[in-house]
């Protein structure tokens, strides 16, 4: 079985034939790029969820305020 990837040639594009190997090593960087991805959105979202927990003293120990921590936690997983 072949494996295809279309690539930029001057004005066109024109497939590319990829080796098995290569294409395995592609798979497995893309599925460990997007793991990692998935740890870091996880760990933002825990991390966030504490700082949301936190009581005043808490906070001041960490030194922010009500109003950092409120946009903190407002943010989306995906935004560091």
């Amino acid at each position: 079985m072949h494996t295809f990837k279309l690539a930029w040639r001057a004005d066109r594009f024109v497939p590319l034939r990829l080796s098995l190997s290569a294409t395995r090593g592609l798979v497995r960087r893309v599925a460990h790029g997007t793991r990692t991805l998935v740890m870091l959105w996880a760990r933002r979202m825990q991390q966030r969820r504490e700082l949301a927990s936190m009581d005043a003293r808490m906070r001041r120990d960490i030194g922010v305020d009500r109003l950092e921590v409120g946009r903190e936690t407002r943010k989306p997983f995906w935004m560091g």
